[in-house]
């Protein structure tokens, strides 16, 4: 006799909505069965049905609410059963959530609590039934309406429960797997089969089941048939017939399936449901809302706003399909597009993408929440660009327009603003007009004047600083119009006098951008004695390393009383002066006993006055005279540097294999600069080149794009892949990168070259997807492969895997040397071998491969030197649907 935990066991009927044994296409029917085909339901919706049977009764109902985050669902199951050797009665609650992963994959659930009595007690039991479906889209035609139509694959599991109590008569877990598509349709029919097998509890049996349904206008019909010794109830043929009613805010349905007699199931069954779903399919648009910050920009990589983000909300009723982000100059000239990658291609799945695409909203997966721009334009194809280009766009104002669509076509307003690109720091000039003043009222230099000339907009901001030189600030003033003289009394801001000694003045500005600038002066002296003397620097260090860059110092004596002088001494040491110690770590010294032995300058080439170099370090040069009447003013002691040892470099690239085509994957590089030097940064450069080897097979490295800049720069540069000329890396090439600085007294380091590969790119072209390889290569006039280019063809065919649902070209193009003929002979015979290398030995179908041989006539650079010619000697893959 049947068992009541047959339904909840086997039933393909009762809870697929009455579908005479089969899941059906439908996502509402098989959701009942398949959690996973929640996530296809996009109307709310009801469905209740019952069982007629002399043995059973009971009903079901179904709630499903579709979301941005996914399908929720709640479906109570009720039977009651006259056989008093099984339960008499049974109560599940399934609590569902379902929603698409990817295009193809999806996911759901349901959480189930279960209540079951019977003649030898009850029990309780709360389980989980998770679900898997892949849809592979298929349109495969066999001509005639005839094909393979949405072929999908499913994997479900039933009754995975912990149960207390009296659990001998309770459903016993199920695991289902089994395939559906649809093979033929028209306009107004259509008709699909499935297939599935079932394990149930020790698995010792595996039921199989067969399903075939039809549908037409508002009709349909179903039946199937169920092989298994373990279930009565539906074992052997089940039949299903419907009618459906789609109106414009909604549908209606009825459904009943019926269970004929058999040699086991003695009297014939009945199931009955109506149900509906409501609500219009949305034609509701996207909305958008975000910021941009920050506003202006200025794409320099001195580490201050080098990029602005575009932040990104989007709220919509149903699934994104695409967007955009055009960026335009102020002529209306879109300069710089992102958008959806629209390919169909078989991405990895790990842990991590399956936890974000089941938990985030639905719109959140496609549109990306955050859009970085470094301020470049669209990259060029290799024909476009020329050396000339430059891919960096000009300073000025851009407007952008973000526009969205569903997948109902509905599109966006778009969400438009400006954004402004500004890498001009503002510029400022200063100049002392003395170096040394007393302000102690005896009118002369009583006030330190400087003269300050800025250039920048009118916003810019300033900020003037008096530090002593530990660098702490002793007065500071703020502009936003910095006046043309600065005027300094020698008083703090409480109006105390501020000590005598060595000062700097600097000047700082700042743009919206982010720029800055900052000048100083040379160090000034303060003293209030009346017979003042100072020393003038030419500089504040040296280099004395023999490159003819600040190889030496001048040093300018300054005497205001030159009258009475008997003795002179410039003195150089390593330790700073001490009223009882003032010649510590002598180094050198320069002197004399009369005023007319007193030189205008002194130069200092480093060296000891014994002749020897000295270490790097920082020195002190200080001033001294006596005079006849027994005075015996001294200079502040003058800080000096010595360097000559390079900046310490160091650079290394995020990416060991870099793929920069737009599908999503290992699409930006980003260089990591690590520069160390004590006596600060002049300017540096990070150059990126590509590696070719010319006819003599001579290794050359091919200048391909530069990152510079100044006294400031950024940790951590990301790169898009465009070089200086606007054009994208190659495919399959090595490109060496290397770091230089040079410090502020000339030393200059590089760092050691580094290296990263590009792998194969798929870019998209108004040809279609193309892959362009110019590293598949052939000896001379020969259409054989060479065996150095069977790693780049096994990375080719491990891409090309990726898209199955792509039928392949392959173009073969030469170089001009040689008789056109022949060029176009040898193009085809290269274009063969590379498809019969990739059927034979990566197993590619060679139905989706054809080739054509091209000759020369389609080069992407002009013949006039061998890189150009290596580059349009090449290999090129169309993939088109």
């Amino acid at each position: 006799m049947p068992q009541s935990r047959d339904i909840a066991e086997f039933s393909s009927s009762t809870a697929g909505n009455s579908l005479g044994a089969t899941t059906g296409i439908d996502a509402v029917d098989a959701s009942m069965l398949n959690a996973a085909r929640l996530g296809e339901i996009q109307r709310m919706g009801l469905t209740g049905g019952v069982f007629l049977s002399p043995q059973f009764d009971g009903g079901f109902g179904m709630f499903y609410l579709p979301s941005s985050f996914g399908t929720l669902a709640i479906f109570p199951t009720y039977v009651q059963d006259s056989d008093p050797t099984g339960l008499n009665s049974f109560l599940a609650v399934r609590l569902g959530y379902g929603r698409l992963l990817t295009e193809n994959l999806s996911f759901g659930t349901y959480i189930v609590p279960s209540f079951g009595q019977s003649t030898a007690g009850s029990y309780f039991g709360i389980g989980i039934e998770p679900a898997l479906n892949y849809n592979f889209r298929s349109a495969l035609s066999f001509g005639s309406g005839f094909g393979l139509y949405d072929f999908s694959l499913f994997l479900t599991t039933r009754n995975l429960s912990l149960n207390i109590g009296e659990t001998a008569a309770a459903a016993r877990p199920s695991l289902r797997f089994g395939l559906q598509s649809s093979f033929y349709r028209n306009n107004e029919f259509d008709s699909y089969w499935l297939l599935e097998a079932l394990g149930v509890g020790d698995f010792t049996t595996m039921p199989l089941h067969f399903g075939l349904g039809a549908s037409w206008s508002f009709w349909h019909v179903r039946g199937g048939y169920m092989f298994s010794q373990e279930s009565e109830l539906f074992r052997g043929l089940s039949l299903g017939t419907g009618l459906k009613f789609d109106f414009e805010s909604g549908q209606l349905r009825a459904d009943y399936a019926f269970l004929p007699s058999n040699e086991v199931r003695k009297e014939a069954y009945h199931f009955l449901s109506i149900g509906g779903n409501w609500g219009s399919v949305d034609s509701k648009p996207p909305i958008i809302s975000g910021s941009v910050s920050p506003g202006y920009f200025s794409p320099n990589h001195d580490g201050a706003q080098d990029y602005t983000f575009f932040n990104v909300q989007v709220q919509d009723d149903s699934p994104i399909l695409s967007w955009v982000l055009s960026i335009q100059d102020i002529s209306g000239r879109e300069v710089r597009r992102f958008q959806h990658d629209d390919r169909e291609i078989q991405r990895g799945f790990g842990f991590r993408e399956f936890y974000e695409s089941a938990f985030n909203r639905r719109e959140s997966l496609v549109v990306p929440p955050v859009i970085r721009w470094d301020g470049t334009a669209n990259r060029l194809a290799i024909e476009e660009s020329g050396l000339g280009a430059e891919s960096a766009l000009p300073d000025g104002a851009y407007r952008y327009s973000f526009i969205v669509t569903d997948i109902h076509n509905n599109v966006s307003k778009p969400w438009v603003g400006s954004v402004v690109i500004d890498t001009q720091a503002p510029q400022a000039r200063l100049s002392l007009e003395n170096e040394l003043f007393s302000p102690n009222n005896d009118g002369n230099f009583d006030q330190l004047i400087i003269l300050q000339e800025t250039f920048g907009a009118a916003e810019d901001t300033w900020v003037g600083t008096i530090r002593d030189m530990d660098g702490k600030a002793v007065i500071e003033y703020s502009w936003e119009d910095a006046p043309p003289t600065f005027v300094w009394n020698g008083q703090k801001p409480d109006g105390s006098e501020a000590p005598e000694g060595l000062y700097r003045y600097e000047l700082a500005g700042l743009d919206y951008a982010g720029n800055r600038s900052l000048v100083k002066t040379r160090p000034f002296t303060l003293t209030r004695r009346v017979d003042t003397i100072d020393l003038i620097l030419s500089a504040d260090g040296l280099s004395p390393n023999g490159d003819k860059v600040l190889d030496s110092v001048s040093i300018r004596p300054e005497v205001q009383f030159r009258t009475g002088i008997t003795s002179w001494e410039i003195v150089i040491t390593s330790k700073k002066p001490e009223p009882d110690s003032p010649k510590p770590g002598l180094v050198a010294e320069f002197n004399g006993v009369t005023a007319d032995s007193l030189p205008a300058s002194i130069v200092w080439d480093g060296k000891s006055s014994g002749g020897a170099i000295q270490p790097d370090g920082l020195y002190f040069i200080t001033f001294r005279i006596r005079y006849a009447n027994g005075n015996s003013p001294s200079s502040f002691p003058k800080p000096l540097i010595i360097d000559t040892r390079p900046p310490l470099l160091g650079v290394e690239a995020d990416l060991r294999v870099f793929i920069p085509d737009g599908d999503g994957n290992a699409e930006e590089q980003v260089f990591r600069l690590d520069i160390q030097d004590d006596s600060g940064i002049a300017a540096w450069e990070l150059s990126v080149f590509e590696v070719q080897y010319d006819e003599k097979n001579t290794r050359s490295q091919l200048p391909f794009k530069k990152f510079s800049g100044t006294d400031n720069w950024t940790e951590k540069i990301f790169w898009d892949g465009k070089g200086d000329s606007g054009r994208l890396v190659e495919s399959a090439t090595i490109y060496d990168y290397r770091l230089a600085a040079v410090d502020r007294f000339g030393n200059r380091g590089v760092s050691a070259d580094s290296r990263f590969e590009t792998g194969i790119m798929v870019l998209t072209t108004n040809r279609g997807l193309q892959i362009r390889l110019s590293a598949i290569e052939f000896d001379l006039g020969k259409t054989t492969l060479k065996k150095s280019s069977y790693a780049v063809i096994e990375k080719l065919a491990t891409v090309l895997q990726k898209y199955p649902n792509y039928a392949i070209k392959i173009e073969g193009h030469t170089d001009d040397i040689g008789d056109d003929e022949v060029n176009l002979k040898i193009s085809e015979k290269r274009a063969l071998s590379v498809m019969e290398y990739l059927i034979q030995n990566h197993g590619i179908d060679k139905d989706r491969l054809t080739y054509e041989g091209r000759g020369e006539v389609f080069p992407l650079l002009p013949n006039d030197n061998w890189y150009n010619r290596s580059r349009n000697r090449r290999v090129e893959i169309i993939l088109l649907k």
